[in-house]
């Protein structure tokens, strides 16, 4: 990958003055080295004046990280061959490039299609941005001169960062794949990827992710399209509540409509059962829930919302002045209010309390005289 813009070690030496140039002729060459090793593709001139090239996901996908030796080399050797036929330099840099091959780095001036001329063996340079200490890189200060086989890798250390960057934007634009690697392609993947996220949990999405992983094409079958049906018999959906018995036989008001005065919700009552329980003064109603009617009717008979009465048992004998009564449960009832009940004589009482926990009325006042 190659970025037209004007790097700054082919103008430095135009940018001194000339008696410096005169005085100080190595600098020039000094200063134009120095810029040369700070520019090469991945080094940290490249990246701060390219980044906003770099944050293309064109520029990111495609890189090409390793070629073939296509000959022996020994310890002084030049010129490295990588290939008979075709272009298998494609995706180094032009100029001034680092590759490794085994554990020796070299760094090249130029390259050809199936070459890297005027190489410098035994470099230094950067060999992994992941190391076991999470915020430092791998750098490989020295490395030796070596004999190198025909098929070796021959590694392109200049992509290292890229590849970072497009893994931490995978991370970014396609959650849970920054590490893996696509059997498609990776460019019109993660420019699509929303394609998979808008279609998260159908069958779309799933024949998506296989083809991403894995490169392979998928059938989604459902085992519900495929069971026996037990029966096709007819069946009543029912809503259920318990109730105490009044005044009445309750068992009389099967297929009747039930009315709730406080809620204002109504219900045709399907099936009525004793409850064991409490002398046998309770009852589980059965309402028609079946299926949906009107825009007015939430499921089948039932309009509105049946709502529990908040009623409950006094534990304890309660004296006049009480501050704190214990109950069965205060589910129900709201943080604050007022209570009704009758005292001993059988007179009406107005609590008033400002707190509860689940079994205790807290902060009460207005307790005029004993409630059993």
């Amino acid at each position: 990958m190659t970025l037209d813009r004007v790097k700054f070690q082919d103008v430095v030496a135009d940018q001194l003055p000339a008696f410096i140039k005169e005085d100080f002729p190595l600098l020039v060459d000094f200063l134009e080295q120095y810029y040369v090793s700070v520019e090469t593709q991945g080094a940290p001139f490249d990246l701060l004046n390219n980044i906003d090239k770099y944050v293309n996901v064109e520029q990111l996908t495609g890189l090409t990280a390793n070629a073939v030796l296509s000959e022996d080399i020994d310890t002084i050797t030049d010129t490295i061959s990588v290939g008979v036929a075709g272009n298998f330099t494609e995706g180094f840099p032009k100029r001034n490039g680092l590759i490794k091959i085994d554990n020796e780095i070299i760094s090249y001036e130029s390259k050809t299609d199936t070459s890297f001329e005027g190489c410098v063996r035994g470099f230094s340079g950067i060999t992994t941005y992941t190391t076991d200490t999470p915020d430092r890189l791998g750098f490989q200060s020295t490395s030796i001169p070596s004999t190198h086989s025909e098929g070796a890798v021959v590694e392109n250390l200049n992509v290292l960062f890229l590849q970072e960057f497009f893994k931490k934007l995978k991370l970014q634009l396609s959650p849970g794949f920054g590490d893996r690697k696509l059997k498609t392609d990776a460019k019109n993947f993660i420019i699509n990827s929303d394609s998979f996220y808008k279609t998260k949990g159908t069958d779309t999405s799933y024949k998506i992710l296989f083809k991403a992983l894995f490169g392979e094409t998928v059938d989604i079958i459902r085992p519900s399209q495929f069971l026996f049906r037990p029966s096709d018999a007819s069946y009543n959906v029912t809503e259920d509540i318990v109730v105490k018995k009044d005044i009445g036989d309750p068992l009389d008001l099967k297929n009747l409509t039930l009315f709730q005065k406080s809620s204002g919700a109504r219900g045709t009552v399907t099936n009525v059962n004793q409850v064991q329980y409490g002398g046998g003064d309770y009852y589980q109603l059965s309402i028609d829930s079946g299926y949906e009617r009107d825009i007015n009717t939430r499921q089948g008979t039932i309009f509105g919302t049946f709502q529990p009465n908040p009623k409950t048992k006094i534990l304890e004998k309660i004296g006049a002045g009480a501050t704190i009564i214990d109950v069965d449960s205060t589910v129900s009832f709201p943080a604050t209010g007022k209570l009704r009940t009758v005292d001993i004589d059988g007179n009406d009482v107005s609590i008033a309390y400002t707190g509860k926990t689940l079994t205790q009325f807290l902060n009460v006042f207005d307790v005029p005289s004993t409630i059993a």
